[in-house]
């Protein structure tokens, strides 16, 4: 069944995710694929965001599509 989950990380200040950070919209609803995507989550790296030229942390909300 395919299957779309909003998800929001942040992206620290080195454009990695902060596994910590990471949850569905609908926590009970979510959990098996939000746990399903954080092996994929920790190999993406992203620019940071930045404030007056400095890198800062950002929170990213984010569909994912599963797919069987």
């Amino acid at each position: 069944v395919r299957r779309q989950v909003l998800v929001e990380y942040v992206v620290d200040t080195t454009g990695a995710v902060d596994p910590a950070s990471l949850h569905g919209r609908f926590p009970e609803r979510d959990s098996l694929f939000v746990e399903a995507l954080r092996p994929t989550l920790a190999q993406w790296r992203f620019t940071p965001a930045t404030k007056a030229g400095r890198p800062v942390p950002q929170i990213v909300r984010q569909a994912v599509t599963f797919e069987p």
